[in-house]
């Protein structure tokens, strides 16, 4: 629906208003994607340690055609699954036994996984790993580890880190199937010229978005050993059976843990081995539609987005042949917050550029040239996750309409100009100098 108001002949006031709908697209429903196989690297850590036990977790992308629901144990919580459930040693359960958050009788064997990590890694030296194995024995986190909690935490699939928040279980809840997401757009405008020489637009937009679809978004978040619970249950024992280490390998744990008596160095061991425990994601909280423990990427509707923005445009004509402007966009959010998921626009708020031009008319060449800029922003589009820094570039071309035939005409446009690289969206490649040339002939 629109309304358009023309006081002048050369101006116009437009109000529109506007509403669609935006079906499930393909991929949005019906995506199977492996992603990353055995994304933690356990296969090529520990998998010998295991004879050979497939300990991988998977990363795949999903479409959402009819929801995901989670299974909750008695206390409320979600359940997950482990890549270790099944493994020799470990656990007599398989990858796809739910196990309750903050299952106490699996810390044993999320500890053991830990531990041995810990005895394959390079982060000690191996003097140091030998004496610990007589204070930090494998078995010394047991089932009676009631104080032992478990937290959550999501991946980051672009730094391939768990560096974001730890997670509120609680806010964990089944994702209903994929709907139709409705649009409302209400937009009020003017355009027109001024003394023949200046043409100008402005445009100022309100825009509601409904069950928004979000971009592909990790539900299935990773459970951890809670680090300052690991070291509050390790220090005593640490403690004991440092009183049965001779002078010289107290002396050496001193060194490595910065300490200078034994009850410093229990706390500094503790803690140690609490952060390594908190570095080994053990389990995967998976929807029963999940293959087994595997990290799951999808679609959801999450609630409603409301932003607005607005654009500026003015065109100075200087001559018959010669032209500058400048247009300016705003939108007044880069990421948006809905029930409780971050949503990137994957937009800067912030675009600004200045062009001009000469027609050499008796020569038959038209040049010009573009200098713009752009301001950072975040993304957020399935396994591509960070931030586009702010960039400015210059882009000019030219073109040439031959004198026996004005319908025949070469040009070439440079963007880039001045060869500076960036990349314009995470994951993509950094861009340079980019020439390329074009010969036509309009009928």
């Amino acid at each position: 629906m629109a309304f358009v108001y023309k006081p002048q002949e050369n101006q116009t006031f437009r109000f529109t208003y506007n509403r669609a709908f935006s079906s499930p697209t393909s991929n949005n429903v019906n995506l199977d994607i492996l992603q990353i196989g055995d994304a933690f690297g356990f296969n090529s850590q520990l998998s010998v340690l295991f004879g050979g036990y497939d300990l991988a977790t998977d990363v795949r992308v999903y479409g959402n055609r009819n929801g995901y629901t989670y299974n909750y144990g008695l206390n409320g919580l979600p359940q997950f699954r482990s890549p270790f459930a099944g493994a020799p040693g470990v656990d007599n359960g398989n990858k796809q036994t739910f196990y309750n958050y903050n299952d106490t009788t699996f810390n044993k064997s999320a500890w053991t996984v830990g531990y041995l990590g810990l005895a394959q890694s390079d982060a000690l030296p191996n003097n140091v790993k030998a004496i610990l194995n007589g204070v930090v024995p494998l078995g010394a986190l047991n089932g009676s580890g009631t104080n032992i909690s478990h937290m959550i935490k999501s991946v980051n699939l672009t730094t391939g880190a768990f560096d974001g928040p730890v997670l509120d279980p609680t806010k964990i809840k089944d994702l209903g199937r994929l709907i139709n997401s409705p649009t409302q757009t209400l937009e009020i405008g003017w355009n027109g010229i001024i003394k023949q020489k200046l043409l100008a637009s402005v445009d100022v937009y309100a825009q509601r978005i409904t069950d928004f679809v979000s971009p592909l978004t990790v539900i299935t978040p990773n459970v951890f050993l809670d680090p300052a619970s690991v070291a509050a249950f390790l220090q005593p024992i640490i403690a004991q059976n440092l009183t049965n280490l001779s002078g010289n390998d107290i002396a050496t744990l001193n060194t490595q843990f910065s300490a200078t008596n034994n009850t410093e160095l229990a706390n500094n061991i503790a803690n140690f081995y609490g952060n390594v425990a908190a570095q080994v994601p053990f389990g995967t909280i998976s929807p029963n539609e999940a293959r087994e423990n595997e990290v799951i990427l999808t679609y959801g509707n999450f609630g409603t987005v409301n932003m607005w923005g607005a654009d500026l445009g003015l065109t100075l004509f200087l001559s018959e042949n010669a032209r500058i402007g400048v247009t300016y966009s705003f939108v007044n959010k880069d990421e948006f917050e809905s029930e409780g998921f971050m949503i990137a626009l994957n937009a800067p708020r912030h675009k600004f550029n200045i062009n001009g031009g000469y027609k050499f008319a008796k020569a038959g060449v038209d040049i010009g040239a573009r200098l713009r800029w752009q301001d950072a922003f975040p993304v957020n589009s399935g396994v591509y996750v960070g931030n586009v820094g702010a960039f400015w570039t210059l882009d000019a071309n030219a073109q040439y309409s031959f004198w026996f035939e004005k319908n025949f005409k070469v040009g070439v446009t440079a963007t880039n100009l001045i060869n500076y690289k960036r990349a314009e969206f995470v994951g993509t490649p950094q861009m340079g100098r980019l020439v390329m040339g074009r010969l036509s002939y309009t009928f």
